[in-house]
């Protein structure tokens, strides 16, 4: 009988966890792939950058992300634009394969990020959760080698 209740309270709880998140799913990215080794960024002409690539799913957009430690130049392509107090390069470069916004991160701590946004209203909450994140879990690795991006990210 103690094993019932305690299962059937299991499932409310689970019920309605799912409820809350699926109610909130625009608000909440969740890597859906990554992080998968790659050579070469493709926002950038040919090259053969390392990099880390990964897919979060934000309600029914997507941001795919390409992270790298290498030093990056960028063309004038690139426009600067401030979404918070930090500067964030922008690019919409009209390439077919490219389908939607890019953004640059490039962070003090020595690390670039590129991102593609399938939904525009994201960039900025979006950016702002994932350095943050990126740098928290940079900061606890404890093997330089060991990589991962944030699982979950909670945008404003």
């Amino acid at each position: 009988m103690k094993r019932n209740v305690i299962s059937l309270i299991i499932i409310i709880l689970f019920s309605c966890a799912g409820h809350i998140f699926a109610e909130d799913s625009d608000n909440i990215a969740v890597l859906t792939r990554g992080p998968v080794y790659h050579e070469g960024i493709e926002f950038l002409e040919v090259n053969a950058l390392p990099s880390r690539y990964g897919e979060y799913r934000v309600g029914a957009g997507t941001v795919r992300i390409y992270y790298t430690e290498e030093p990056i130049f960028f063309s004038e392509d690139w426009k600067r634009t401030a979404c918070t107090s930090e500067s964030y390069l922008l690019l919409d470069s009209g390439s077919p394969e490219i389908s939607g916004i890019v953004a640059a991160v490039e962070d003090e701590r020595g690390w670039t990020a590129f991102l593609e946004f399938s939904e525009p209203s994201i960039i900025c909450s979006f950016i702002k959760m994932y350095r943050s994140r990126q740098n928290y879990f940079n900061n606890i690795s404890r093997d330089k080698n060991s990589f991962s991006f944030p699982a979950i990210l909670e945008l404003e």
